[in-house]
């Protein structure tokens, strides 16, 4: 059996085309996800200190990291969209969600309310489903997806494992990194700084202090992070918290490599040296359309 579940994904590997691509069900497609008020150029460097990290802490040195970019939108409209987030994944009431909208937009006509927080929404939609779409046309040229988020990151991370088909998630793994959220997603690993002040200070603002992740890891504050909370000052820069991702990330990559094939043989034609198989999609029919259309 091992044998043929090898021959299977030597010839998907090799021949068998997904959206114009080779199927490689060997490859990993990892993601950065960005935090809270960073724009592009902030969230970049993140995503190259993670792509430096896991060359050569993991050793892994063909490694090449993707952004999973969301937007800043400002101060106060981030933390909007972080609130909206929490409400949308189950942690937070419509009602209160709507109180804390209130209390940040003291200048925006009550009236006016539904439009700005409209527009709001319409923003994480947009990058939500560049997101999705990126991790759902990875699943399907066979891949494995490892989404690595810092803050708000998690948020969106956990928003797209929801939006994801069930058969999808089992291909999706994600380690969050300072997440205010209350689950990772495909029951992943975290880090968490106990000294994290954005983090405290978001949990005290929301009352989910019950309904979130534990702090896992000491980190001192220090002169390059008051914040305790950034994602190279801090949890990069501390020999405890580095470790903790290291093994994380060993784990993650681990448990990818080990999920099953998206394929099973369907037929075998022929017979001797001009014996060869067939193979279907277990969970997609669409998918075995558009490799035969190829």
């Amino acid at each position: 059996m091992k044998k043929i579940l090898f021959y299977i994904g030597f010839i998907l590997s090799i021949s068998s085309l997904v959206h114009g691509a080779a199927i490689d069900e060997r490859k990993t497609d990892i993601y950065f996800g960005n935090g809270v008020w960073n724009n592009r150029q902030s969230a970049v460097i993140g995503q190259l200190e993670l792509e430096d990290f896991i060359i050569y802490k993991l050793e892994k040195t063909e490694a090449q990291v993707k952004l999973a970019f969301n937007h800043t939108n400002g101060h106060r409209r981030d933390l909007i969209e972080t609130y909206y987030q929490l409400y949308q994944l189950g942690q937070i009431s419509f009602g209160y969600f709507t109180a804390l909208s209130l209390a940040m937009t003291p200048d925006v006509p009550e009236g006016m309310l539904p439009i700005y927080l409209a527009g709001m929404i319409s923003e994480e939609t947009e990058d939500l489903d560049v997101m999705v779409n990126n991790y759902v046309q990875n699943i399907e040229d066979g891949h494995t997806v490892l989404l690595v988020s810092h803050s708000q990151g998690n948020l969106f991370g956990l928003r797209a494992f929801d939006n994801l088909e069930s058969w999808q998630k089992n291909y999706f793994l994600q380690f969050s990194v300072a997440s205010p959220g209350n689950r990772v997603a495909n029951e992943g690993e975290w880090v968490t700084n106990t000294n994290d002040l954005v983090i405290k200070k978001l949990i005290d603002l929301t009352l989910i202090g019950e309904d979130s992740l534990d702090a896992n890891v000491t980190i001192p504050i220090t002169s390059s992070d008051f914040s305790g909370h950034e994602f190279i000052a801090t949890y990069l820069a501390d020999i405890d918290s580095v470790n903790k991702i290291k093994g994380a990330l060993e784990r993650s990559f681990e448990r990818l490599q080990k999920v099953p094939s998206q394929w099973q043989k369907s037929a075998e034609i022929g017979c001797g040296c001009d014996k060869r198989i067939e193979v279907e999609h277990k969970y997609d029919s669409f998918l075995n359309e558009l490799m035969e259309g190829r």
